[in-house]
């Protein structure tokens, strides 16, 4: 397995040096690349469909076609209407997605095993709908992050397998009439922060890739997490393991770091502080998956 080495997640120089005869403090590496990367942080949302590069330089090739194309790795078969495109392995970026409609699996076993039973009533699902496939297929995980008694990386306690509308007025949301425990929803809006991934898409190589991601958050004072991890496949089974696409994200907020504005009042106005912005709702959670055998 071809696994690419992350870029370095802060970029910074040291100071120039003093005039000859003149003493400076001098300021550790590692502030003065913090104070450089957090200068280029954004402190606002990104347009939605649109990303905002962290780290690395890796640049991705759209075809006339609409393909994606870095190196030998390749996608293939379209995006949902105003998703940003896929990040480029070893790459960090802010990315805003925007409402997207999905049809969903939920369970508890082992996310490898969930993805192949999972996999199979949702393509039927939007096989019996007329539903174009898209990419990617979506992964939401809760309870991460736990340990086993071993002190190695326990599975999730549930996740989420997603099948993504290529369009929000496509079909109606709600159950799947002939398979219960297919739902369609729609996502609200999110802002993610991202790493692109090549290779395999085994959970444990996710959760190694959101450690990534976690680091960064806590090297900086602009944005914080607000839910937990999930990963985007780009790629079924027809490419081998080595090129397959993926992104791991979590979802993010900014930190509100300033006070609360104090009201002002007029003899004939009154203003107050605008109220917190919402934070994106968690992942929706539907009725446990059945063992109808699949594959991915």
């Amino acid at each position: 397995m071809v696994v690419l080495a992350l870029t370095s997640l802060l970029a910074g120089s040291l100071g120039s040096m003093p005039p000859s005869g003149q003493c400076a403090a001098s300021t550790p590496p590692e502030a003065a690349a913090a104070s450089q990367a957090a200068s280029s942080i954004p402190a606002s949302d990104p347009p939605e469909g649109s990303a905002v590069r962290i780290s690395g330089d890796a640049k991705v090739t759209r075809t006339d076609s609409g393909h994606f194309v870095f190196g030998p790795m390749l996608i293939n078969t379209p995006l949902p209407v105003g998703y940003p495109d896929p990040t480029p392995p070893g790459v960090i970026e802010i990315k805003r997605y925007p409402v997207v409609r999905r049809a969903e699996v939920s369970g508890s076993m082992s996310p490898g095993i969930g993805m192949n039973l999972a996999f199979w009533p949702l393509f039927q699902h939007i096989k019996s709908r007329d539903i174009e496939m898209t990419a990617p297929v979506e992964m939401n995980y809760t309870g991460t992050g736990k340990k086993t008694p071993e002190g190695g990386d326990a599975k999730p306690d549930t996740w989420t397998m997603s099948f993504l509308y290529r369009r929000t007025d496509q079909g109606p949301t709600g159950p799947d009439e002939r398979r219960r425990n297919v739902q369609v929803v729609d996502v609200p809006a999110v802002t993610v922060i991202s790493i692109g991934v090549r290779g395999s898409y085994d959970y444990v190589r996710m959760q190694r890739e959101w450690r990534t991601l976690e680091n960064w958050l806590s090297q900086q004072t602009v944005w914080d997490a607000a839910g937990e991890p999930r990963a985007l496949h780009y790629n079924g089974p027809e490419r081998r393991e080595s090129d397959k696409w993926s992104e791991v994200q979590i979802p993010i907020r900014l930190i509100s770091s300033a006070p609360a504005a104090t009201p002002a009042t007029t003899p004939s106005t009154a203003t107050s502080a605008a109220p917190p912005a919402a934070v994106p709702a968690g992942d929706r959670m539907p009725v446990e998956p059945t063992s109808t055998p699949g594959a991915r």
